[in-house]
């Protein structure tokens, strides 16, 4: 970020863990088999993008973002000053559905809300949230909602099928 904060995963022995890098000082945001705030273990840090390894985020206020698996869940998580809270969980329910397990980040914003393109448990239903910690997410379209340009959306058909990263670029201004 501007402030020269950089945040990473690291896999060394048998352990992966999510930090934070300021000012020549490594701090651990999360560490495989320490106790998440819900109350799980965090078992691996999954990435966005379905499974395979990639980076966690850093907004310009220092919030970190990243996703994990905790006790058999997916989630995203955001780190703030040194607390970890959740911000959106396989099984969470918004008025598209269920979450499922695949989570798709489009933009992290410095008010640490999140947009998210989202399967859910409904096969073949997915769509667009807009998460933050501490408040249930806000899904603003779904699968068969009408376009503004004409037809309708399909979010989940590229996410489940084609594995694609999102069908549109979300972002959230804050």
């Amino acid at each position: 970020n501007d402030s020269g904060q950089v945040v990473f995963l690291s896999t060394f022995s048998s352990q992966s863990g999510i930090f934070r890098y300021s000012g020549g000082v490594i701090e651990k945001i999360a560490l495989t088999g320490d106790f998440s705030p819900t109350g799980g273990i965090y078992t691996s840090f999954e990435s966005f993008t379905s499974g395979s390894t990639q980076a966690p985020a850093i907004n310009s206020s220092g919030q970190t973002l990243f996703s994990a698996v905790v006790s058999g869940q997916s989630g995203l998580y955001v780190s703030t000053e040194g607390t970890v809270a959740p911000i959106l969980r396989s099984f969470d329910v918004t008025s598209i559905g269920t979450i499922g397990q695949t989570m798709y980040v489009g933009s992290f914003a410095n008010s640490g809300k999140v947009a998210v393109q989202v399967t859910t448990t409904t096969a073949g239903k997915g769509g667009f949230v807009v998460a933050q910690a501490g408040r249930p997410p806000i899904a603003f379209a779904a699968d068969g909602d009408a376009a503004p340009s004409g037809g309708t959306y399909m979010p989940s058909v590229y996410a489940t099928t084609l594995g694609l990263w999102p069908t549109a670029n979300v972002v959230v201004n804050d």
